[in-house]
């Protein structure tokens, strides 16, 4: 391998330079790339400093460099020395990010070598802390191994103390199987009671409704004949009697409509008005069909010259009864009363229609029908 870097030995007469060849030094050339294991200007054109030479270093290879560029003054030399120069000019803007690198590996080393030495000194306390406890774990154990040799009738009294301890154990586990089969016999007989104890419970409900109803009953029929005792008592005249005879039904039956509207009927004839028209309106509340207590009502009303409530009570009698001549007849009167003539004719003549025989309502139409006439 013949180096680049010739010098000059002497110039011809006709001009002509001659060179000295040196023999190449490789690694003991400044220019040689040890990891290309070549010249660094032959193989990429640029000049490779092994390492991260410093400034000093750099410095001095410059100077090597010129002072060979220096030797060099033919157009070969004069491309050469350019091309140095272009390598001078990358070396100096290589210095810099050399520096800087240099000194951020140098900060990374650093600090790892700080964490290494945190982590080495860490790791030889936990070590120390380990061996410590193992030294005086294996004294324990030493301990209990010349205590054992010194009192060989001490373990045999403890093997003997085991096997008995094993065999109450095995008596106990044997008595608790037994408990356990005599508890499954009792929760077995604790759900055949379950059962007979729900039987018996819906049986004593059922008992227990049947004998309401059959009370509720019995206190009903009490109640129907005690409510036709005061009936009797009523039509005699005997109204203080038939009153007690209708409370007394209904403190056997609440529910009694006809006994409630019965004494309405008393206690308006006892001229307990404001009594009577409760009563009436229980006996409606329970049974909005009892056209008897509506048309009671409706009386009650008409007696008190509330003509407006009689003539709606009179009015919703006669569309819920069947023989709704007398609630026609008596609607009539009423709307005649607030002087509505037009709707007292007609409810007299439905009157009529629903019973021909029905006289009053007859007799009432006539007399109206000849005073328009005569008048």
């Amino acid at each position: 391998m013949i180096c680049p870097m010739l010098s000059q030995s002497h110039r011809e007469t006709d001009g002509t330079v001659v060179w000295d060849h040196h023999d190449c030094i490789e690694s003991a050339c400044t220019f040689w790339a040890a990891e290309q294991h070549d010249c660094a200007i032959r193989a990429s054109g640029l000049l490779v400093i092994k390492g991260a030479v410093g400034q000093a270093e750099a410095s001095q290879a410059t100077r090597k460099i010129e002072e060979r560029l220096g030797a060099v003054s033919d157009k070969h030399g004069t491309a050469l020395r350019e091309m140095g120069l272009t390598l001078l000019q990358g070396i100096s803007a290589l210095e810099e990010p050399l520096q800087g690198w240099g000194a951020e590996i140098g900060t990374r080393l650093e600090s790892i070598n700080t964490s290494l030495l945190t982590s080495t000194t860490t790791m030889e306390g936990k070590l120390a802390e380990t061996q410590a406890a193992q030294r005086a774990l294996k004294q324990e154990l030493q301990q209990v191994a010349g205590a054992i040799q010194q009192n060989p009738s001490w373990v045999a009294g403890m093997e003997q103390s085991v096997k008995t301890l094993s065999s109450r154990l095995a008596g106990v586990a044997e008595r608790f199987v037994k408990l356990s089969d005599h508890l499954e016999t009792l929760a077995g007989k604790v759900a055949g009671l379950q059962g007979t104890h729900e039987t018996l419970s819906v049986s004593l409900k059922e008992e227990s409704t049947r004998r309401d109803e059959e009370h509720k009953r019995r206190q009903r029929e009490a109640a129907r004949e005690i409510n036709t005792r005061g009936v009797a008592l009523y039509h005699q005249g005997a109204l203080q009697g038939a009153e007690g005879c209708f409370r007394a039904a209904l403190e056997n039956d609440h529910a009694f409509a006809e006994a409630h509207n019965n004494l309405g009927l008393c206690l308006s004839k006892l001229g307990k008005e404001q009594e009577a028209e409760a009563c009436f309106a229980r006996a409606i509340e329970i049974d909005p069909r009892l056209t008897e207590a509506i048309n009671n009502l409706g009386f009650l009303f008409h007696q008190g010259t509330q003509f407006d409530k009689a003539v709606e009570m009179f009015r919703r009698a006669a569309l819920s009864s069947q023989d709704s001549s007398v609630a026609w007849t008596n609607m009539g009167n009423a709307c005649y009363k607030l002087g509505r003539h037009s709707e007292a004719v007609e409810a007299w003549r439905k009157a009529v229609d629903a019973n021909p025989a029905n006289e009053n309502a007859a007799r009432a139409l006539r007399m109206f029908q000849q005073a328009g006439a005569g008048s």
